[in-house]
């Protein structure tokens, strides 16, 4: 009689009795014991035995139906050894019963017995309830982890994994691949470009896998789709959404922007023919289903927004009237008077700070022209001396050139006009003062970020009641007295005679 040994273990750090040194000394003991002679060993480290597709078990399970006229027996350490999942030890054993071949294990006592069968099983569902109680003790553990706003699995291309102690980022923005991952989603969702001409130039740059190799459009899609650039960890298979502690890379309109790009909402498609008509599309959830609603075109007439949802329709509202309503609903804002000088104040020092830097930049680019102008002098002085050959002077004269060319132009975008920052600063003050007046004057792709601005969250509508209840930005707030449309004023009755309305 002959046998095969398999020995598992799940990760390299099992305990000192569960090694692989252990397992197969216990293994051949129990062979030499019942005069087994070990034809084979096969051995899976750091693999769970979830199921049954693991290299070592499959090529032991092949061994056995090609030598079934020699192996008689299979042996393992324990039944866990060879599988956590009843219905998998099952299936494998009635596989190997076909080739005549029995299961033993060194520290469990079954045979083909009724008894034995009956021990085997029971020892098969043990192991599968301890697996699937390991396996939620995890669960419980990640989702935890989730909700305390850590990242609990390998860190994604442009972050990287550091130890930390509960309640501090355990990923970190790596220092080289996070600005190439930010510049990506920059050049999608604010350019023409699309995904494979970006990822070319984010390939040319040095963005790469983590093992060298460029990446596949496949991996690039899912970066951009990736909300964990926002610094939100959203884990669907654990029902956690949660901030997480870490720096985000990603700003979060900027997300979005990508996100309308690639379910075709971009500038592009909203630019088409009368799209420009609905600028509250989606912006504006109808209060009935919680649905956005949409702009569509009457007759190829008429302007109308609308609900969607089946079952819903609550919205069927002319476009010039929900504009004007939303407009009289903008009337209803002011700027906070008491952030007036906070605003100028921050006002002046960014215009400060950027007048500094601009002057910085550009002392620095034309030190640079001079260098440049100097080094092309020099390489003019070499050929006339034959120092190098004319072959070697055009080649370097090009590289300067568009060294030289790059310079001043980084020169030239480095000034900034006068301005009068008081001037500019109470002409905003006016615009914020007058949401109204402004809202009507902006373009489509100015009113869309203008909205969002003002109400974050969009704002829900009701054809019986109007607009509901929203969440504005921070900086405002609602006048002392509703500033509402005098036909929507009822004369009180009572007095006679009746007030004119």
């Amino acid at each position: 009689m002959s046998a095969v040994i398999y020995i598992r273990v799940s990760t390299v750090e099992q305990v000192e009795n569960y090694s692989l040194e252990t397992q197969l000394r216990e293994c051949e003991n129990y062979c030499r014991r019942e005069g087994l002679e070990v034809e084979k060993v096969f051995e899976d480290a750091g693999v769970s035995a979830k199921t049954t597709e693991r290299r070592a078990f499959q090529e032991m399970i092949a061994y056995c139906a090609k030598h079934k006229r020699t192996v008689t027996h299979v042996v393992v350490y324990s039944a866990s050894r060879f599988s956590r999942n009843l219905f998998d030890q099952l299936f494998v054993e009635r596989q190997l019963q076909s080739y005549k071949i029995v299961l033993r294990s060194v520290t469990e006592m079954f045979d083909e017995s009724p008894q034995g069968v009956a021990n085997r099983q029971m020892n098969g569902v043990m192991a599968e309830l301890e697996n699937r109680m390991k396996a939620e003790r995890t669960k419980a553990a990640m989702r935890s982890a989730s909700q305390d706003g850590r990242f609990t699995h390998k860190a994604p291309l442009g972050y990287r994994n550091v130890s930390a102690l509960r309640g501090e980022p355990n990923i970190v923005p790596d220092p080289t691949e996070a600005p190439l991952i930010r510049l990506g989603f920059e050049l999608f969702g604010d350019t023409s470009k699309n995904a494979t001409e970006v990822l070319c130039e984010l390939t040319n740059m040095g963005l790469k896998t983590r093992r060298g190799k460029p990446l596949s459009a496949q991996t690039f899609s899912q970066i951009l789709r990736n909300e964990l650039y926002t610094g939100i960890i959203n884990a669907r298979k654990l029902n956690v959404r949660a901030e997480g502690t870490f720096e985000p890379i990603v700003p979060r309109d900027l997300f979005n922007r990508v996100q309308d790009k690639l379910n075709g909402r971009s500038a592009q498609s909203a630019a088409r023919p009368g799209n420009e008509r609905f600028p509250l599309t989606v912006f504006v959830r109808c209060e009935g289903c919680g649905k956005g609603i949409t702009g569509s075109m009457a007759k190829r007439r008429y302007a109308y927004y609308n609900c969607r949802t089946k079952g819903c329709r609550a919205v069927n509202k002319p476009a010039d009237i929900l504009h004007r309503e939303f407009s009289e609903l903008l009337a209803t804002l002011q700027l906070k008077q008491e952030l007036l000088p906070l605003f100028a104040a921050i006002a002046k020092q960014l215009w400060e700070a950027q007048s500094k830097e601009a002057g910085q930049r550009a002392k620095a680019a034309l030190t640079k022209i001079d260098d440049l102008k100097r080094r092309r002098d020099a390489l003019v002085d070499a050929l006339i001396d034959k120092a190098i050959t004319s072959e070697v002077y055009n080649a370097r004269l090009e590289g300067l050139e568009n060294d030289l060319e790059l310079a001043n132009r980084t020169a030239k975008d480095a000034v900034l006009h006068d301005l009068e920052i008081d001037a500019v600063i109470a002409y905003g003050h006016r615009l914020l003062g007058n949401l109204t007046a402004l809202w009507s004057r902006l373009s489509y792709r100015e009113r869309l970020a203008f909205q969002t601005m003002i109400f974050p969250d969009g704002i829900t509508y009701s054809p019986e009641t109007g607009f509901g209840t929203q969440i504005n930005c921070s900086i405002f707030e609602p006048l002392a007295v509703f500033a509402a449309d005098d036909s929507s004023l009822a004369s009180p009755t009572g007095f006679e005679p009746v007030l004119p309305p």
